[in-house]
């Protein structure tokens, strides 16, 4: 499935139009549009999920050419996945999840680092220049926190990969991508990010 650099996204080149609130078609239509090999819905679900798959790609600090890659394997999955996908109203997440493995796959082949985060993740701080017993700590934290990341839902790991994005994503687009209330993201968030520091607590309890 082919795509063009559009507006930096790599977006299909049909013109995304905004919705009107309520004439949104659902994914889950889309979805089965899609299945049934309409070329328009492709088009629709490209249009309006490539802004947040180039989002995802970009902020683990990839290239322009790198987040073209990115995007393009991501649909290529997509095509591949669709009859799989078990809950097609969740496809936002999916996209998600799969542009993020994808992401990561590119920066492992190219032996670069992973980025994540440490603590500073969890504590909204911004750490400086570290001595080296620090980045030995450092590495430790984001070992934990990769760890602790990993075992939430993939539902969960999509919206917190999108609260971390560089630049930001609105609540409305998050909620619009997730198929969730605007509303819940907050409180969402807020217990997801105990639990990790929960999980992290349980790894250090163990690992010392």
């Amino acid at each position: 499935m082919s795509t063009s650099d559009r507006d930096g996204y790599g977006v299909h080149s049909v013109p995304r139009k905004e919705p009107k609130k309520g004439d949104e078609e659902s994914i889950e239509r889309l979805v089965r549009r899609c299945r049934a090999g309409d070329r328009l819905a492709w088009s629709e679900v490209i249009c309006r999920f490539s802004p947040v798959v180039w989002t995802v790609a970009r902020s683990h600090g990839l290239s322009r050419p790198d987040c073209e890659d990115v995007c393009q394997l991501t649909w290529l999955r997509a095509v591949e996945h669709l009859d799989s996908i078990r809950q097609p109203e969740k496809l936002g997440a999916w996209l998600v999840t799969a542009s993020r493995r994808e992401s990561l796959t590119l920066l492992a082949r190219r032996g670069r680092q992973i980025p994540f985060g440490t603590a500073s993740f969890l504590e909204g701080r911004t750490d400086g220049q570290a001595t080296p017993e620090e980045s030995a700590l450092l590495h430790a934290e984001h070992s934990q926190v990769h760890l602790a990341f990993q075992s939430l839902p993939e539902q969960h790991q999509a919206l917190l990969s999108l609260l971390i994005a560089d630049p930001p994503l609105h609540y409305d687009e998050i909620s619009r991508t997730l198929a969730i209330p605007r509303g819940s993201i907050g409180p969402t968030r807020r217990r997801l990010l105990q639990r990790m520091r929960d999980l992290i607590d349980d790894l250090q309890g163990v690992l010392t």
